[in-house]
């Protein structure tokens, strides 16, 4: 698999963020996105998860960004979950908003995850709000992942786990992309940009550098 990524000038409060650029990537690799403080990294993920001006081609076949879109899961550093419901009603909550068709298959995965990364069905029946960030990013990591995606868009995917979870995790990521799929990560822990990426491109200067 192929896709290409052409993305006009990102612009933000009337600020220009990042320059009009394009680039391809390919399956079964792994590309880190690095830059200083404030160079537009989650931006640029965002931007190519969510922008319906972005112009995509799958196998130099061009495609609606919106269809595209549907097979990418953002994952951000701080989740967006709902405070005041379980962990299993904002899994249910994805499911409907994704309109998950093979609920079963679906929540077999999410609940063989939840036990690689030690969520306990009795953390599933409690509220967010009584979740530490760790178990919120691994609750939607997980919710986001068991969906049938193609490109896995992460901000700081280790940050706020422990040492075990994050080498759980670790060899997720591998996983998926061994299945021909691609993922991009925004990361400052430099074991796993080092383990875990196999192209690193730079935003400086408002340049995506490739």
């Amino acid at each position: 698999m192929e896709v290409g990524i052409e993305l006009t000038d990102i612009i933000i409060g009337g600020k220009k963020i990042i320059n009009k650029t394009s680039f391809k990537i390919t399956g079964e690799n792994s590309y880190c996105i690095t830059g200083v403080n404030g160079a537009g990294k989650t931006t640029l993920l965002k931007h190519i998860a969510t922008s319906p001006e972005v112009k995509i081609t799958l196998n130099n076949q061009h495609v609606k960004p919106l269809d595209f879109q549907k097979t990418i899961s953002f994952i951000p550093n701080d989740p967006p979950l709902f405070e005041v419901l379980t962990g299993y009603e904002n899994i249910e909550y994805i499911m409907a908003l994704w309109k998950i068709k093979e609920k079963d298959y679906y929540l077999k995965r999410v609940h063989d995850y939840c036990n690689l990364l030690g969520l306990t069905k009795e953390n599933l029946t409690q509220q967010i709000h009584t979740y530490s960030l760790g178990m919120r990013y691994k609750l939607f990591f997980i919710a986001m992942i068991s969906r049938d995606i193609q490109l896995l868009l992460l901000d700081e995917p280790f940050t706020a786990l422990d040492k075990n979870s994050q080498n759980e995790i670790y060899k997720i990521l591998k996983e998926f992309t061994s299945k021909g799929n691609i993922l991009i990560f925004v990361s400052h822990i430099e074991e796993f940009k080092q383990k875990l990426s196999n192209y690193v491109f730079e935003i400086k200067d408002k340049q995506l550098i490739i």
